[in-house]
């Protein structure tokens, strides 16, 4: 890629962990119940070259007014038919997962019913910065001839060298988090009505509860609107 401090390479570091824990008991010689558990757990870190040290100050550097307190990474530069310059993002995303679920079985004459529920929750956080110094694109039209876009003219290169900008964005710090739950449950049957037939019925019924979401802002309900008409 590009030589420091143009490059705008990402660097991942995750770490995965999971169990799993299943007990199954022969209750009587009629019965047998299994109970299994399962645990995953994910983090995940994410940074771009020019933001790996949070101190360097890209902002106040290179002079943009009023970049936000995470001074962090040189701004994305972007220019249409050239490689894009740096970029600065930095975060991290985790989640974990709990799933529990335990079935019966009960032997009783020619009927064999089981019946049995499971739970699953599950989270997931994400947050970080992505643009704490601002994106900057640049198009070859600021240098254009006024009205034409046949690219024989005008170069995106020129406009950043004039500081022509054509469109630009910030956000700021987020961290975001979703969580979701699931139930089931069943009751089965199988009956040997005889040696050639058997009948299998049953009933089932899943339930998802609504995703609960938002973003987790200092001095603000939880919610992914944080706008200040204040600020």
């Amino acid at each position: 890629g590009l030589p420091m401090p143009f490059n705008g390479s990402n660097t991942w570091n995750r770490e995965n962990k999971s169990a799993r824990w299943t007990w199954n008991r022969t209750i009587s010689n009629r019965i047998l119940n299994s109970l299994r558990v399962l645990y995953q757990d994910e983090d995940g870190q994410i940074t771009t070259a020019t933001a790996a040290d949070p101190n360097a100050g890209w902002g106040k550097r290179i002079g943009i007014k009023s970049s936000a307190p995470e001074d962090r990474g040189l701004p994305l530069i972007m220019m249409t038919d050239y490689t894009n310059w740096s970029g600065a993002a930095w975060g991290f995303d985790r989640g974990h997962q709990l799933h529990i679920t335990d079935d019966l079985s009960i032997v009783s004459g020619n009927h064999t019913i089981k019946f049995g529920g499971s739970y699953q929750f599950d989270r997931w956080d994400g947050g970080g910065q992505h643009t704490s110094n601002g994106n900057f694109g640049f198009s070859y039209l600021a240098t254009a001839i006024p009205g034409d876009q046949t690219r024989r003219t005008g170069n995106a290169f020129a406009s950043f060298l004039l500081g022509r900008v054509d469109n630009t964005n910030l956000q700021t710090t987020r961290d975001g988090v979703q969580t979701w739950k699931h139930w089931a449950g069943y009751i089965q049957d199988d009956w040997r009505v005889s040696r050639t037939l058997t009948l299998n019925y049953g009933l089932r019924y899943e339930y998802t509860f609504p995703v609960i979401s938002g973003a987790k802002v200092n001095g603000v309900p939880s919610g992914f609107s944080n706008f200040s008409p204040i600020t």
